[in-house]
Parts: structure tokens; sequence; C-alpha cells
């Protein structure tokens, strides 16, 4: 027999694996009616309104995402932090989009965020004011991030996470392969992973000392 079981009611789990998948219409499909979207308007202001309740769970200790890192699903992190003030470890497997053509099939695609190195300028300056959490958080020691393609919104959850928990000893970077991937020119994605790896390492750090260790399959 199966229990169901809402946000509201399970402030005292200790270890959370949760899977976001995300599913996008092909954009070549018709454009919903006013009325529809309207409904859509309203539904959405109605569970922004229910978020505001959700508890605080002091107890978590483990998070288990399983996301595809779009700019959605980096707020929705940062709000699940902000709710988890003595979390220990978290860990990220990065998925990819999906869009639904007319007859439901599902077809992978790209997450709809620029490769970090094909921002212009300062790359700091992209996401300077896109998340923030408390400062001087303690809790927090290790974090991996697995199928990293050296997107700019991954960077932004590392650079988020490194600046905000002092206590944060361990911080592992998993790529993708390349099938993984499906990237055509593999010194281009060889050039980027580097590159990017570069970049992390130059990020400030709250904590004093921490470990970032790189698995680059690419």
């Amino acid at each position: 027999m199966s229990t169901d079981y809402s946000l509201q009611n399970i402030y005292s789990t200790v270890i959370a694996d949760i899977s976001v998948t995300s599913v996008r219409k092909n954009e070549d499909a018709p454009e919903l009616p006013v009325g529809v979207k309207e409904l859509l308007n309203f539904v959405s202001c109605i569970l922004e309104k229910l978020d505001t309740r959700l508890p605080r769970y002091q107890n978590l200790k483990c998070i288990k995402l399983e996301t595809s890192l779009s700019p959605d699903s980096l707020n929705a992190i940062t709000y699940l932090l902000k709710l988890t003030p003595n979390i220990e470890s978290i860990e990220v497997k990065i998925t990819q989009h999906y869009i639904a053509d007319a007859k439901g099939k599902l077809f992978q695609k790209p997450v709809m965020c620029p490769y970090f190195d094909e921002v212009n300028s300062a790359v700091e300056s992209y996401w300077k004011t896109k998340l923030s959490l408390p400062s001087m958080l303690r809790s927090l020691k290790s974090v991996k991030i697995l199928g990293v393609q050296g997107l700019i919104n991954e960077l932004m959850l590392l650079e988020l996470l490194l600046k905000s928990y002092v206590a944060l000893e361990q911080v592992v970077v998993e790529s993708c392969t390349l099938e993984q991937c499906r990237e055509s020119n593999p010194h281009l994605s060889k050039r980027r992973m580097k590159k990017f790896s570069e970049t992390l390492l130059k990020l400030p750090r709250a904590a004093a000392t921490i470990s970032i260790l790189f698995n680059i399959y690419i």
C-alpha cells in the first residue's frame, strides 16, 4: 500500500533523493489559447503562495538531486538550501532537458543556457546578482556534481556553494562523457572543460581549506 506525502509534513526527513525532469513542448506546437494561459498564470501564483509555507527541514543531512540545472532548477535548489540549515552533503546529477512533439514523444534538448566560455567579458558579471544564500553557513561539508558540461549555470551553482559554506571540505566535479553530452567536437569539449576547471579554481571560497577534485571524461 502506498502513502502520499506533501512537502509540508515531511519536515523530519534526514535523507532526500529528488529527481526533477524538465519537459518542454516543441517550439512548433500551436500556441495555447488565452484562457489556458490565464489559468496557468493563476495556478502559478497559487503555488508561489504555498511555497512560502514550507517548513524548515532541520533534520535533513543529505540531498541527492537529479535535475537539468535550468534557471528554474537553480532557483529551486537555492530555495531548498535555505530550508535545510543543517545539510551536510549534496549530490547533483545533471540531466538533459526534453521536448515533446505533438504525439508526446520525447527528445533530448540541451539546457537553455550558454557554455560559460561563450559569455563575453567578465563571466562573474553574468551571475553576480542571480543567486544568493546567507553568508557564513557552517553545515555543508561535501558537494558532488555529476554530468558537468561546462555550462555557466553549473559554474553559478558551484560559485554559490563555495562562497556560502565556511565548513565545506570537499567538492567533486565529474564531467559527462562525449556520448552523454552528444558533443560532435571533442577538441572543443576538452578545451572548454579545461577553462571551466581553471575558472572554478579561481572562484572565492568561504572555507579556509577545501579540496576540489576533477573527474574529466571528455
